[in-house]
């Protein structure tokens, strides 16, 4: 169903999925050079179809996330509602200060966890795994026999102590 949402209609894919389906296999009049051209035309079709609907849905992501920073910009009109843009106004230089900051300790503190633990846990094995287990830690979840080892139970709690008390303290120290 979802190789039907973005093209031109359901037909065409129904058609493109039947020649797929319908490649004469079984039958020794056809030669098989002819069976696999068959084949894959219809599978390059289907793929052009695919590619299709990931262009539409890049397209539809841009434009939703334009007409949101209409709608933010367009708050401005009345100073009641103003309240949102002015203060992302009056704090981009801190904020932008700030995402600096909180990104390299952020790094920093993965690329500490991937030298540890990379060895000995799969949730640290690469910089980006190590990255992707932070952002998990960050939701709560707990990497798996994280109190069998005492160094990774303190790089748990000083990594959210650090991201959630420090971090989310100057962050609403600069909004507020």
């Amino acid at each position: 169903q979802r190789a039907v949402m973005w093209t031109s209609s359901s037909a065409d894919t129904s058609s493109t999925l039947t020649r797929l389906i319908e490649v004469p296999w079984a039958d020794p009049s056809v030669s098989f050079d002819d069976k696999v051209l068959q084949l894959f035309s219809t599978v390059d079709g289907l793929l052009s179809q695919l590619q299709f609907e990931t262009v539409m849905e890049s397209f539809a992501f841009a434009l939703v996330c334009a007409l949101v920073f209409r709608i933010v910009k367009a708050m401005a009109c009345h100073p009641r509602i103003n309240i949102l843009p002015a203060t992302i106004v009056q704090a981009a230089d801190d904020l932008l200060h700030f995402c600096l900051s909180s990104g390299t300790i952020y790094c920093g503190v993965a690329a500490i966890g991937w030298l540890s633990f990379g060895s000995s846990y799969h949730a640290f094995k690469s910089f980006s795994a190590a990255i992707a287990t932070q952002f998990a830690l960050l939701l709560g979840e707990l990497p798996e026999d994280w109190t069998d080892d005492a160094r990774l139970v303190v790089y748990s709690v000083a990594f959210m102590a650090v991201m959630f008390y420090l971090s989310l303290n100057f962050l609403l120290a600069i909004i507020v």
